[in-house]
């Protein structure tokens, strides 16, 4: 099964985004950055799910640290955004994000997205 690790500092986010992977998926879910890195660690998911916005560790500092990890092997990460501006699709792109989906997450497109990324 696909492990996949979703990182956003609001439950309410963390709850719509499990909820359309029930069943489906092995989620981890982490409300912070640091977070993020201590499951990551333990878990080691084919796939990180970011929100960019968070406190303390934005994604994008999430991202660089998470690139710095013994355990990351390039995982795919998917940066999830409230954000709809160009200059924030660029900013993800230039960290490496293999794709930005947009609050709220389409089910359709949030499946698409982990089985395109999926190391087989």
């Amino acid at each position: 099964m696909i492990k996949l690790l979703v990182v956003d500092d609001s439950v309410s986010s963390l709850k719509q985004i499990s909820a359309l992977l029930e069943g489906k998926y092995e989620v981890f879910l982490a409300k912070s950055g640091s977070m993020a890195l201590k499951i990551g660690a333990q878990e080691k998911p084919d796939i990180v799910l970011l929100d960019i916005e968070m406190p303390e560790m934005d994604g994008y500092q999430t991202f660089a640290k998470l690139k710095e990890e013994s355990w990351y092997d390039a995982i795919p990460v998917v940066f999830i955004t409230g954000n709809k501006d160009e200059e924030t699709k660029a900013k993800c792109l230039e960290y490496g994000a293999k794709a930005i989906l947009t609050k709220p997450v389409d089910k359709d497109s949030l499946h698409k997205c982990v089985e395109l990324y999926h190391k087989k």
